[in-house]
């Protein structure tokens, strides 16, 4: 992370006159003008040029002018830094927001002086013994010192702490506002602990800096899947519950409130439900949220649930929103699944029934058909007889029922296979029955 490594020269500002030495000042590297005083010891001043890092023969910030041999240009090639000049590459010329910036300044702490007299400013001086006195003026050749022999333009010790207040100064740690800078670096690369032995990352990728950014305790939470489909289901008939799981992926402990969620969706019981609520969930662990649908009325219907919770991380908002699909139709088939076993043999076995029901409103004219589908390893499912209407002129009225009777064989033993019971009406509608038979022997 480079961010605003200032660049100076040392220029004249005040030209001599008479005896009086000219005044020498820090100016800044592309506006030549002077740089103002510090206010306190670390404080970093306004308008000052800065300039990350650059290759000799560079002329600007924005990147270098030496050309090499075969006419490209030199330059450095930094990735997933916070720097500026080096567009691209995964980097960000965006101030880092760290929490506290430090800049180092005049040998003499400003809070010891005048901050006019003891900034960056040299005041002029004269020289004694030798008179008359010179103009003085700067020369390619000249050498600068520490001894204020010709100028006294140096930088003062590095500080930990401000020499009045004690308070200290300078912190590189990334804050909550370090947006373009955490979860930005290279894990390739990046070392697996930081500065302060941190391990990294506490994200999805490493913190640019040498300092992680390490979140105060959060709930998070996530939920799976984030949509459910119920199918065909008979009006006024509920369906089989399916579940969201629930999981407590933050640092703190998620909080469950009450699911809100309206009809023809209800919530449902079921094993390792998050229900009763408030519910506490500790990092890690999970629970199910168990959903049934209920139509009122023939057609599509939809809906949604919200998980109300803690949690406050940036996909809250996403994760709590739990969307539902299903049609309300007139024909409903109970059971919904069938499990055969068969011991011994290739013949087909004893029968199941599906009974059929219409729900209304009105009779359901015309025959109810049958199919079977989706048969698995071989096994085979059959339709051995049906009380349910077959033709045209057949009917079945509101609030009556017809069997749909099915049977199992396999030719192989030690065998398990599956297939679909689908039955259509005439409105039209289809509902599936699942088929699982095994044969041992």
């Amino acid at each position: 992370m480079f961010w605003q490594n200032r660049s100076f020269h040392i220029g004249v500002t005040t030209p001599g006159t008479g005896a009086q030495q000219a005044t020498v000042d820090l100016l800044n590297a592309f506006t030549n003008t002077a740089v103002a005083a510090q206010g306190s010891t670390g404080s970093c001043v306004a308008n000052t040029q800065s300039w990350d890092i650059g290759v000799r023969g560079d002329t600007g910030v924005g990147g270098g002018n030496q050309l090499g041999s075969g006419g490209s240009d030199i330059r450095l090639s930094p990735t997933h830094s916070v720097i500026v000049g080096y567009p691209g590459q995964n980097n960000s010329a965006n101030n880092p927001a760290v929490a506290k910036q430090y800049c180092n300044g005049s040998r003499i702490p400003p809070e010891l002086g005048a901050a006019g007299f003891y900034g960056y400013h040299v005041p002029p001086g004269t020289n004694e013994s030798n008179v008359p006195v010179p103009v003085f003026n700067l020369t390619a050749g000249a050498t600068v010192d520490e001894g204020n022999n010709w100028i006294n333009i140096t930088w003062g010790p590095l500080a930990l702490t401000n020499p009045s207040t004690n308070e200290v100064l300078g912190d590189y740690s990334l804050t909550a506002a370090s947006t373009d800078a955490i979860d930005h670096a290279d894990d390739s690369v990046a070392p697996s602990t930081d500065f302060f032995g941190h391990s990294r990352p506490q994200g999805s990728e490493a913190d640019m800096g040498a300092v992680e950014f390490v979140k105060a305790a959060a709930a998070d939470m996530e939920a799976s899947p984030l949509s459910l489909a119920f199918g065909k289901v008979g009006r006024t008939r509920t369906s089989a519950a399916q579940f969201v799981t629930v999981s407590s992926s933050g640092s703190a402990t998620l909080t469950l409130t009450t699911p809100t969620i309206a009809a023809p969706f209800a919530l449902a019981s079921g094993s390792q439900s998050c229900s009763p609520y408030p519910r506490n969930l500790a990092p890690g662990q999970t629970c199910r949220i168990y959903v049934t649908f209920t139509p009122s009325v023939l057609g599509d219907a939809t809906g949604t649930m919200t998980i109300n919770s803690n949690d406050q991380s940036p996909d809250a908002a996403a994760e709590k929103l739990i969307h539902f699909s299903g049609t309300g139709v007139k024909l409903s088939a109970s059971p919904t699944a069938l499990t055969f076993l068969a011991f011994v043999g290739g013949n087909f076995g004893p029968t199941q029934n599906v009974t059929l029901t219409n729900n209304g409103p009105g009779a359901i004219n015309g025959p109810i058909t049958t199919t079977i589908t989706n048969m698995t390893n071989g096994v085979i499912f059959n339709v051995q007889s049906t009380t349910c209407p077959t033709t045209a002129a057949g009917s079945l009225a509101q609030g009556a029922s017809c069997t749909v009777s099915v049977r199992f064989r396999s030719p192989t033993p030690f065998t398990q296979g599956t297939g679909t019971l689908n039955i259509t009406d005439t409105e039209p509608a289809t509902v599936t029955v699942g088929l699982t038979g095994s044969r041992l022997f």
